[in-house]
């Protein structure tokens, strides 16, 4: 039981099951880190990057930003109104990212 205390196993199919840790130095990949750039490892949008903009100043609420590559020249991005938008936004993506980046 010990051995997968700190992992989240996710099960794509009854015969495949990814097993991740659940930190990566440190950071939870769960979590949801403003202005730095992660990978998405699992959930949709599988093997972009990501970058969560706070945009209090202009809009009140936060840009997803989205990429196929880490400098970010071909991608999207996605607004929310509020730090509870955010958190259901990556809820409902399944998102683990490594933020280790």
């Amino acid at each position: 039981m010990g051995i997968w205390k700190n992992t989240i196993q996710i099960k794509h199919s009854p015969l495949r099951t990814t097993i991740f840790p659940l930190q990566i130095n440190g950071l939870k990949m769960t979590d949801i880190l403003i202005g730095r750039v992660g990978k998405i490892i699992s959930g949709d949008e599988q093997g972009r990057y990501i970058k969560v903009v706070d945009d209090a100043e202009n809009t009140g609420g936060f840009l997803i930003l989205i990429a196929d590559d880490i400098e970010f020249r071909s991608g999207y991005d996605n607004w929310v109104e509020d730090k509870d938008a955010l958190n259901r936004y990556f809820l409902e993506c399944e998102w683990l990212i490594n933020w280790s980046r």
